[in-house]
C-alpha cells in the first residue's frame, strides 16, 4: 500500500519491498516488483541480486541463464614473478599495520586498507594494477556472447576498468558478511597470503558465491564455493550475492576491487 513513486526513487522503492516479500517468502510478488524495477532500470544491481534469489526460490530456469552460463565465476592466475610478488605482499602487509576496522562493510575480524589502493603510487601495486588488467581481459573474452538483455554480457564488448579498489586482512576466525557491490558488472577477490587452510576444516576461508544473506532467512546455499588459492583472483558477477568462510588460525589478505563500464 506504499504510494507510488517515480524515476529512480520508484526503482529503489521496488527493489527494497522485494527484498521484504522473499524475507516473507513471497517469491512470485517480489519477483514482480522486481521485473517492474528493471524495466526501468536494466543495470541495477541489486534489483539483479534479488531477482536470481526469487528465481531460484521459484525454480525458474532463468537463473541458469542469469548466474550459470559458462566461465561467469573464474578464478585465474597473474603473471607477476615471484620477486615482485614478495615487494607487493610485504607493501599490503605494512599497509594493513596502520589501517582500520571498517564500519558498515562486510568485512568482520580484519582490517580494510583507506581510500584507492589503486590510486597509491608505489611501484609494486603499479605491477599489481597492470596484471589485473590483463586477466580482466582474459575473463572478459572467455564470457559467452553478447547478450542485450542480460545484465553482464550486455556490457561485454564495452571497455572496463577498475573502479573502487581495496586491502582486506582477517585474522583467526575473521570472515566476509554475505553482501553485494551494487556500483560495477565485476567483483573479485584476489588472494595476497593465505592461512593454513590445510589443517582447518573443510570449507574455510573459501568464497562463498550465490547463495542470499543468512539475515533474509531463505534456505538458499551458495551456489558455489571456491578454494582461495595465492596469486589467484576470482571474478564473477556483481549480480551474485557473496561471503566468505571463517578460518581457525593465520591471517588471510586479499586485494579486491570493481569493475565497472569505463565512462
Amino acid at each position: 500500500d506504499l504510494p507510488a513513486r517515480e524515476g529512480r526513487a520508484g526503482v529503489l522503492a521496488r527493489v527494497e519491498e522485494a527484498r521484504h516479500r522473499l524475507r516473507c517468502r513471497d517469491p512470485e510478488r517480489a519477483e514482480a516488483l522486481l521485473a517492474r524495477a528493471l524495466e526501468d532500470a536494466p543495470h541495477d544491481v541489486s534489483g539483479w541480486g534479488l531477482r536470481s534469489l526469487a528465481w531460484r526460490m521459484l525454480d525458474d530456469p532463468r537463473e541458469e541463464w542469469l548466474h550459470g552460463q559458462p566461465n561467469m565465476v573464474r578464478r585465474l592466475s597473474l603473471a607477476i614473478s615471484d620477486a615482485d610478488w614478495t615487494e607487493i605482499k610485504a607493501l599490503l602487509h605494512a599497509l594493513h599495520e596502520t589501517s582500520f576496522v571498517p564500519v558498515g562493510q562486510s568485512v568482520r575480524g580484519g582490517s580494510q586498507t583507506r581510500g584507492g589502493l589503486f590510486a597509491r603510487t608505489e611501484a609494486p601495486l603499479k605491477i599489481l594494477h597492470d596484471a589485473i588488467l590483463e586477466v580482466i581481459e582474459t575473463y572478459r573474452t572467455g564470457l559467452p556472447p553478447r547478450d542485450p538483455g542480460h545484465p553482464l554480457l550486455a556490457r561485454r564488448d564495452e571497455e572496463l576498468a577498475i573502479a573502487g579498489s581495496w586491502s582486506v586482512r582477517l585474522g583467526p576466525g575473521g570472515r566476509h558478511t554475505v553482501h553485494i557491490h551494487p556500483q560495477g558488472v565485476l567483483s573479485s577477490a584476489l588472494y595476497i597470503d593465505l592461512p593454513p587452510l590445510a589443517q582447518d576444516v573443510p570449507g574455510a576461508g573459501c568464497l562463498e558465491v550465490g547463495g542470499a544473506p543468512p539475515e533474509m532467512g531463505l534456505d538458499l546455499p551458495p551456489r558455489q564455493i571456491v578454494p582461495p588459492l595465492e596469486k589467484h583472483l576470482t571474478l564473477f558477477p556483481s549480480t551474485l550475492f557473496h561471503g566468505t568462510a571463517p578460518f581457525a588460525q593465520g591471517r588471510r589478505m586479499t586485494v579486491a576491487f570493481d569493475v565497472a563500464v569505463r565512462s
